[in-house]
């Protein structure tokens, strides 16, 4: 869970999980009110995650369908669902937070 770096509080799951899907890095404190930045190690984190799952999931399904393995699509679209829902609900646990905005590179 993220922790501020001004007053060493530890947010909540539910504080983490709301604050993560803003338009911007700027978060504030629950506790204190202080501007926070997610990390650029999470954010470089989430993009691969938000790419690379998708992208593993999505081959998967076509080499179960190119082998001709008698699956019901239904299933894997299911299961597709249920793994990008748990990337998303277990997010804020790598969330990190920093007192100044970092550049990606």
């Amino acid at each position: 869970m993220p922790t501020c770096q001004n007053c060493h509080h530890e947010w909540t799951w539910r504080q983490a999980f709301t604050k993560q899907f803003r338009f911007t890095n700027k978060m504030s404190c629950p506790y204190c009110g202080e501007d926070q930045y997610i990390s650029a190690k999470t954010r470089k984190n989430m993009v691969g995650y938000v790419i690379l799952v998708p992208f593993i999931l999505l081959c998967v399904m076509a080499a179960i369908d190119f082998l001709f393995i008698d699956v019901p699509s239904m299933a894997l679209y299911v299961s597709n669902v249920c793994v990008f829902a748990a990337m998303i609900f277990i997010s804020p646990f790598y969330l990190e937070v920093t007192n100044t905005e970092e550049p990606l590179w």
